[in-house]
């Protein structure tokens, strides 16, 4: 194992110092784990880099025989060693987290792999930025969350010494205008030059007017709130939500198309408003009252896409896509591309992702649990019981459906049939993401959103299903898709 650094490296010495170890010779009986993809591998090398004002990469060796089964890239990854301890269990000491940037197979049949820490920073833009009276602690926060990184991975010691205040939020709209101020949840819709005499014709927004409408068109209203808090990105997320929020109502309201009101009122109607779209511009103003710390940021859009050479998945997977899939399928593959764009909600990607799976396990037809002449003998049970109606139809419906299997069960059956490679941690993932999907389609707040990485390693679980469904369909449509080709 190297570890090494412009600055921050790790010696022997400094390990033995941190971990009691007696002499050097304990590092002799390290094991380097690799965890990704919920397994956990044995790494036979590993070097790990770091330096200042750069990210910590590190670079992995997994030898064939420790490839205990294929393993999913797409989520995190984390190196540790397991340090031998002369008293008690070996200790495991952390090396790296991060995420692979890419893999390739060695001649032996092992794999290496190239990873990068703080990937966040690297796939998401960031754009301008201006600040004014701010804790340079602050802007580092600032800085470091709009590069998608969590609260919980940024340490800015400074941030701690701030004392809550009141923020006023502030962001441009268009599709919406105003010719006064107007409060909906709290938030109030203004006139774009509220003031009127056009010295400030876009309020605070005016020093970037001809940025904004270049990038995307002239504002036509904003939408102020008013938040308490300590830190003035917390806030101003806070403050985004709620704007959000009042803007779907209003289109809510705008998109009503029958001719009364819930009270009865006659109700004009307008066409032109069922094609009412509110948004925000993506930038954002804040500013601390008791402060006066400002700024004003665009908002950070999706990961950015990125060009890929497609010649050498051409020649892997040629057999294949000279084929095209079956109806089902192509409904897969359309919605896997709703569930991989980084650009849409968080549960609208979940949403997506078990359409997928839905066409996925379309075919599969789960063998009964109970049996049909259990449920003859249920139906003639409950006519005996004198119920009303109502009751006794759903009791008639929750027999005919006593053997409708989950989802996730047809998945497994489905994904058995066709040979998937799986582990029990990715059925765990789809068991949590589908709680996630189901709370928000049943009108339940979800506890946790899902984390961009369970998405993206959802999506590729799903693109790895449907690929094997694909091949599946084409060796028995087609006989020229031989399975044995996978293995290559």
């Amino acid at each position: 194992m190297r570890r090494r650094g412009v600055i921050v490296t790790y010696s022997m010495a400094e390990l033995n110092e941190n971990h009691d170890l007696q002499d050097e010779s304990d590092l002799e009986m390290s094991v380097l784990r690799l965890r990704a993809g919920g397994l956990t591998l044995r790494a036979s090398a590993a070097t790990v880099e770091e330096s200042v004002n750069n990210v910590s990469t590190a670079s992995l060796k997994v030898d064939p025989a420790d490839l205990v089964a294929p393993v999913d890239l797409a989520g995190p990854i984390e190196v540790t060693v397991d340090v031998a301890q002369t008293d008690g269990d070996p200790l495991e000491h952390p090396l790296f987290t991060g995420h692979v940037t890419a893999s390739h197979a060695e001649v032996d049949g092992g794999l290496s792999l190239r990873a990068t820490a703080g990937i966040e920073l690297s796939e998401t833009a960031v754009g301008f930025v201006r600040t004014q009276h701010v804790n340079p602690h602050e802007e580092f926060y600032l800085i470091a969350r709009l590069g998608g990184l969590p609260p919980e991975r940024i340490n800015a010691a400074g941030t701690a010494l701030l004392t809550p205040e009141t923020f006023v939020i502030e962001v441009p709209l268009q599709g919406i205008r105003v010719d006064r101020p107007i409060e909906v949840m709290g938030i109030h819709l203004l006139p774009l030059d509220l003031l009127g005499d056009g010295k400030v014709p876009w309020g605070p927004f005016t020093p970037l007017a001809k940025e904004i409408e270049d990038r995307w068109g002239k504002p036509t209203a904003r939408a102020r709130a008013q938040v308490e808090g300590r830190l003035m990105y917390e806030a101003e997320q806070t403050a985004l939500q709620s704007i959000e929020l009042a803007l779907n109502g209003i289109l809510a309201t705008a998109t009503y198309g029958l001719s009364v009101d819930p009270w009865n009122r006659t109700l004009n109607f307008e066409r032109d408003r069922l094609r009412f779209r509110p948004t925000a511009i993506p930038i954002v103003y804040a500013l601390g009252l008791s402060t006066q710390r400002r700024w004003i940021h665009d908002l950070p859009g999706p990961a950015q896409a990125t060009d890929t050479r497609f010649g050498d998945q051409l020649d892997r997977w040629s057999a294949l896509l000279q084929q095209p899939p079956s109806p089902v399928v192509a409904r897969g593959l359309r919605a896997l591309r709703d569930a991989a764009d980084e650009s849409r909600d968080v549960f609208d990607r979940c949403h997506a992702l078990f359409s997928v799976l839905e066409y996925y396990a379309a075919s599969v037809s789960m063998p009964p649990v109970v049996s049909k002449e259990s449920r003859r003998l249920a139906a003639k049970a409950i006519k005996e019981l004198a119920l009303p109606g109502r009751e006794l139809q759903v009791l008639r419906d929750a027999i005919n459906q006593v053997n409708g299997a989950p989802l996730l069960a047809k998945v497994r059956m489905q994904a058995e049939q066709d040979r998937v490679p799986f582990n029990p941690s990715e059925w765990s993932l789809l068991a949590g993401l589908r709680r996630a999907r189901n709370s928000t389609v049943h009108g339940r707040v979800a506890d946790d959103a899902p984390g961009p990485d369970d998405i993206r390693w959802g999506v590729s679980i799903a693109a790895r299903l449907l690929l094997h469904r694909w091949i599946a369909e084409s060796a028995q449509r087609t006989g020229t898709v031989d399975r044995m080709e996978r293995a290559d």
